[in-house]
């Protein structure tokens, strides 16, 4: 997804590729205004998996967020919770990234997904944060990031300081998708999403 841009069409394909098994447990670290939630809500309504079917009584209930199917967490250093995006996640930690994942159990999340994060980290910094993802998921961490560091007037949170190489940083991660516009996704399979 190129930066400063939605586009959830490319989300959405994405999503049902890596979540064919439809985890119970979702986290989203760096959540932004909020386009992950969407296109995954999106994508378990396209699947019949957003409401249990066995409680659905009619198309009412698809916005019945009480009857949603799952529970997609997120985290992000700051609020953008006037987002009205954020309505399609069950709850945002507001903080810094190593922190609130510390605090996380390890295996909480069948699945865990970084889009846009890892390369705002030094080198040293990113390595932990990969092995703090790795740590909470259960079954798969989907990382994405830029092939390069460079991002016009970028500074604190969101300054670039580390490209991502899938040689060094993520050389353990099993599958690279390479995206249009130095955009590319790295994912770990931890274990099989259909066993849950």
């Amino acid at each position: 997804m190129p930066w400063g841009c939605v586009d959830l069409n490319e989300e959405a394909s994405f999503l049902m590729s890596v979540f064919e098994g439809t985890p119970s447990r979702v986290l989203d670290v760096g959540v932004g205004f909020g386009s992950f939630g969407m296109a995954y809500r999106a994508v378990q309504l396209r699947m019949g998996t957003l409401v249990d079917k066995e409680n659905w009584e009619s198309h009412d209930d698809l916005m019945n967020r009480e009857r949603w199917a799952g529970v997609l967490d997120g985290i992000d250093i700051r609020d953008y919770s006037a987002s009205p995006a954020w309505q399609f996640y069950s709850k945002v930690h507001v903080g810094d990234a190593m922190q609130v994942l510390a605090g996380l159990p390890d295996g909480s999340y069948d699945a865990v997904v970084a889009n846009d994060i890892i390369e705002h980290f030094t080198a040293e910094g990113a390595a932990r944060f990969v092995a703090e993802l790795r740590r909470v998921a259960r079954h798969v961490v989907v990382i994405g990031y830029p092939l390069t560091v460079s991002e016009v007037g970028d500074e604190g949170p969101e300054q670039h300081l580390v490209i991502a190489d899938p040689a060094t940083l993520l050389k353990d991660f099993t599958h690279r998708v390479e995206l249009r516009e130095g955009w590319a996704i790295s994912f770990k399979l931890q274990g099989d999403l259909r066993r849950r």
